[in-house]
């Protein structure tokens, strides 16, 4: 089990797909789970449509290094990690919580 999660903000059908939204969701998702929990989220739970946002950054925002890693190998490769959360790919909804490690 993945243990509580927080859905990010937003309604994925009227969404702009812009990269400042899914920033903004996974910060607010980030918030509203510190509120609730008293802990900082350690897993980032993004879709197939985070994904493609991703995909859209500009070097100048991500950086030269992560840029070519990501022209290289694609964003999954560039981004284990987002906004200092282990990331978590394929989900149904971008969600925060707790990673538990297997077992």
């Amino acid at each position: 089990m993945r243990g509580s999660m927080v859905p990010a903000q937003g309604a994925w059908s009227s969404y702009d797909c812009g990269m400042d939204d899914l920033r903004s969701r996974v910060r607010s998702a980030r918030r509203a789970y510190y509120d609730e929990h008293e802990e900082a989220p350690t897993c980032l739970h993004l879709t197939r449509a985070d994904e493609i946002e991703l995909m859209a950054l500009p070097a100048t925002e991500i950086g030269d290094a992560t840029a070519a890693v990501m022209m290289e190998k694609g964003p999954r490769a560039a981004f284990p990690t987002y906004q200092g959360m282990v990331t978590v790919w394929d989900q149904q909804e971008t969600s925060v919580g707790r990673c538990h490690p297997p077992g």
